[in-house]
């Protein structure tokens, strides 16, 4: 009896310790899950903030399509971008985002490539092509980085911003207002 005891005490043991193994690798595979869960989260979110950028920008939706720019510069020198000769002639008739790569380690930034179709109405002629933006998460939103190409035929808005002249009244200071005070009843005038 002594022997048959022994050796259920043994192979209970190694139940035991295989169970541990098996509870690390089921630990494993169920961080492994949640991550990819959590991804596949950040991608639909992100995924979302593309789409609504992208529609902006093909119906020429220039005001709404800047909101997605985090930085009030950015945003400036994305909309003088769009004042430039040639993209009002540019009509886009469809957009596909390809991929969004979100990076695993943060969820905080994203990798987007999109496609689309292009039609110039004045030369008869339609483009195909592609372009890779980076997106970032900050003040608890997704934002496109001013860094990417943000729309077809166009340079990033941080390069895309005019060097200030001094005839630009935009920079032009502004004048000290001097100010007198009204005469009173009993005072000449």
């Amino acid at each position: 009896m002594r022997a048959s005891e022994g050796l259920a005490i043994v192979a209970s043991g190694l139940m035991l310790l295989s169970g541990l193994a098996c509870t690390d690798d089921a630990q494993e595979q169920a961080k492994a899950r949640a991550s990819e869960r959590k991804r596949q989260a950040v991608e639909k979110v992100v995924g979302e903030r593309i789409d609504e950028y992208w529609e902006a920008v093909r119906w020429s939706n220039w005001q709404t399509a800047a909101t997605y720019l985090a930085e009030p510069d950015d945003q400036v020198a994305f909309l003088r971008s769009t004042s430039e000769p040639g993209t009002a002639n540019q009509s886009i008739q469809d957009v596909e985002v390809q991929y969004i790569f979100v990076n695993p380690d943060t969820f905080e930034e994203a990798e987007v490539r999109v496609a689309w179709t292009s039609v110039v109405a004045t030369q008869g002629k339609v483009q195909q092509d592609t372009l890779t933006q980076h997106w970032h998460k900050a003040y608890g939103r997704w934002w496109l980085d001013a860094d990417s190409a943000l729309r077809p035929g166009a340079a990033p808005a941080s390069s895309s911003a005019p060097a200030s002249s001094s005839g630009d009244p935009l920079d032009e200071p502004i004048p000290e207002l001097e100010s007198t005070p009204a005469p009173g009843p009993g005072d000449p005038q």
